[in-house]
């Protein structure tokens, strides 16, 4: 499957994605990216390429586009999104569920994916800067099979 991590912290923005894809028990890795910039806004997706590529495509052409629009517009399933915006973490779940991450100290963090878990364990010992968004990411292909490098992460 995959895993996407997001991080905000009063001294910056930071997502990033691993490059594995799976299907039916199989791992191969891919150049396609899992994560984006559309404007200032970090977009990251878990889930089928297919409804994830659209779905990155409905923020590319929807004039001022936001995760309540999003959730209220966008017709596909089969995927779920981390976004980044004004300062803000966001998931958008595969019912197209927002549900925004706390901040707490100015810091809030979240992952998607099927290594999601050890992602979060990660981010909950340290969540300073890209450095931390590397670490989750590592232990999440440390700990979990479907997960790979290389890694891409962008910053705002």
């Amino acid at each position: 499957m995959t895993v996407v991590v997001g991080l905000v912290t009063p001294h910056g923005l930071w997502m990033g994605a691993d490059s594995a894809v799976s299907y039916e028990g199989s791992t191969t890795i891919t150049s396609t990216p899992k994560v984006c910039r559309v404007g200032d806004i970090l977009i990251g997706y878990a889930g089928e390429f297919g409804s994830s590529q659209r779905a990155v495509r409905w923020w590319q052409e929807t004039p001022r586009p936001n995760v309540h629009k999003f959730a209220q517009t966008f017709k596909g399933t089969g995927c779920s999104l981390l976004v980044i915006q004004r300062g803000a973490l966001y998931e958008i779940d595969e019912n197209k569920g927002v549900i925004r991450a706390r901040k707490r100290s100015g810091v809030a963090y979240g992952a998607i994916g099927s290594g999601f878990l050890p992602a979060l364990g990660a981010l909950y010992v340290d969540a300073t800067n890209k450095d931390s968004v590397t670490r989750a990411l590592k232990a999440s292909a440390h700990h979990t099979t479907e997960v790979r490098g290389p890694f891409k992460i962008l910053e705002l």
